[in-house]
């Protein structure tokens, strides 16, 4: 079944966009990503951790939060930019990158963006509500996003990119950011392939 889901995907991935579609994708996925998975996990957080939970202060919970939101924020865009840029797509699968991206954010890790929204839901959670909030809405990404990307994603690149892919993922961490040593071999395209 999962095979399948991955065919399907890689299917729509595969399909070239004009950049009014690519736009416009990139808009609703700021939207689904940045303003309503937020808001649900937010709701759903609150009732995971119950109404007595206990709250931080205003100066606590903006220390800690908005230093997270803004390091959330930048690692999203750098990776949206470098999907855009190098890929010619954006992370909204209807309007993937027709390259396999791996310079960039990407150098580092094969899923910034997981780990820009991780962040920037935990600086969200916290600033609305309180850190336990933003521990919980951090969680829920880790879980929610990890099994996509292990289960799905990964599959449909697979798929897509062969064995240019396995060298990557091979060499890519696939979450925590490397840094340092990297496995950055000058490629024939300049590092730029085709992924998402």
């Amino acid at each position: 079944m999962i095979e399948s889901i991955a065919q399907r995907v890689a299917k729509i991935t595969s399909q070239q966009q004009s950049l009014g579609f690519k736009v416009l994708s990139l808009v609703g996925g700021g939207i689904l990503f940045v303003v309503l998975i937020p808001f649900l996990l937010g709701i759903i957080g609150r009732s995971a951790a119950g109404t007595l939970l206990p709250r931080e202060g205003f100066a606590i919970r903006y220390s800690v939060g908005i230093p997270a939101i803004a390091v959330g924020l930048g690692i999203l865009i750098w990776a949206v930019k470098a999907f855009w840029s190098l890929g010619a797509g954006t992370p909204v699968p209807v309007a993937a990158p027709q390259r396999l991206v791996t310079k960039g954010p990407y150098r580092y890790c094969r899923n910034p963006i997981q780990l820009g929204a991780m962040i920037l839901y935990f600086g969200m959670g916290t600033v609305a509500d309180s850190t336990i909030i933003g521990v919980i809405m951090f969680g829920f990404a880790l879980i929610l996003g990890t099994v996509y990307h292990r289960h799905i994603e990964e599959k449909e690149l697979q798929l897509r990119f062969g064995a240019e892919y396995e060298e990557y993922r091979r060499a890519t961490p696939f979450l925590l950011p490397r840094f340092g040593r990297h496995q950055s071999k000058e490629r024939p395209n300049n590092g730029v392939e085709p992924t998402r």
